[in-house]
């Protein structure tokens, strides 16, 4: 028996795969926060840097734990009520929600009081009901709770499906250009500037346009293609070029529109003589 087990290894903690969490949690806050609210704040220990933020996603943490994306909200507000976490969204020039970045307080500030969030839950559905079968579920608010939830969900929907389509038109980039770009956060504020011009089909086929234009292949990228304005501050529509010289939709007011379509009539005659 000695044998076999001085075959395994213990862990060893020099290499990057570990975390740490605090034993002061486990000897008494996981009990009192719940077995989801437990699983979400590991989850935020795994992802944490040296400064003791974290920014993993509700989707991504849901998947991770096998729970839902509602649960993990609650267990979100569980360990904020007890001054464990805190968080802030983040949010683009144009208001739009980027991500929530949590950081993990030091155990000085963790409270056993709770507030009106946390008390409108179960904190407890870790105390040994899974052992006995029992389901436990959040306390049913009133419909004006209800309707500020949903109205908050597609609110959140609609900031993903922005996100969304800026990792979509990076991995379309990537995927012809053999390329690595990464971040959405980059392109997303000039993305939905020029989606009220262009589809997001228009904009991919420009993309692949690109590559049939000498000069642009090697200099275009994600970030310059979306531009507004070019170094010189004037207004660019890169678009809009590699869509076969399609006239923007939004880049010329009227007296713009109307003072080009002059010039051109003059250069049409002047070359006629």
């Amino acid at each position: 028996m000695n044998e076999e087990i001085e075959k395994f290894e213990v862990r060893d903690f020099r290499r990057k795969e570990f975390f740490q969490v605090d034993d002061a949690y486990l000897n008494g806050f996981a009990r009192l926060c719940g077995i989801y609210a437990t699983g979400v704040y590991l989850s935020l220990c795994r992802h944490a840097n040296k400064s003791q933020t974290s920014f993993p996603s509700v989707k991504l943490i849901s998947e991770e734990l096998a729970i839902s994306e509602d649960s993990v909200t609650k267990a979100i507000k569980i360990l904020t009520e007890h001054k464990i976490i805190q968080y802030e969204r983040k949010r683009t020039n144009f208001g739009v929600f980027l991500s929530t970045v949590y950081v993990l307080l030091d155990k000085k500030h963790w409270t056993t009081a709770t507030h009106s969030a946390v008390s409108d839950m179960d904190t407890h559905s870790v105390d040994s009901g899974m052992d006995r079968g029992y389901t436990h579920s959040a306390v049913s608010g009133t419909k004006y709770t209800q309707r500020l939830k949903d109205t908050q969900e597609k609110k959140i929907k609609k900031e993903n499906s922005f996100i969304e389509e800026a990792r979509r038109v990076l991995e379309h980039w990537n995927k012809i250009y053999k390329t690595q770009f990464k971040s959405p956060i980059a392109i997303i504020d000039n993305l939905l500037y020029w989606r009220n011009s262009y589809s997001l089909e228009e904009i991919f086929h420009a993309i692949t346009n690109i590559q049939y234009d000498d000069y642009w292949l090697d200099k275009m990228t994600p970030v310059m293609l979306l531009r507004q304005k070019n170094p010189n501050k004037e207004r660019v529509d890169y678009i809009s070029i590699f869509l076969n010289g399609k006239e923007p939709k939004s880049m010329f007011t009227p007296e713009e529109k109307l003072g080009l379509q002059m010039a051109e009539e003059y250069l049409r005659k002047k070359n006629q003589i």
